[in-house]
């Protein structure tokens, strides 16, 4: 994500409103993450499958929707 941002930054872009317009901030709350994570199993069950498996590459299919 930093390579993404990195040229808007050099162009003088606001880090913290590049942050908070792509929805970047980082979540600490445990129930929010387990909320995420429930809603990516539940739309993409093969996917979860494959990665109960080991099957990594499957996470592909989450961060493409």
């Amino acid at each position: 994500m930093a390579k993404e941002l990195l040229p808007e930054l050099l162009q003088g872009q606001d880090p913290e409103a590049l942050v908070r317009e792509r929805g970047l901030r980082v979540v600490a709350d445990e129930d929010a993450l387990k909320a995420v994570v429930a809603e990516a199993i539940a739309a993409l069950p093969e996917a979860a499958e494959s990665v109960r498996q080991g099957r990594l590459k499957a996470l592909d299919a989450w961060w493409a929707r």
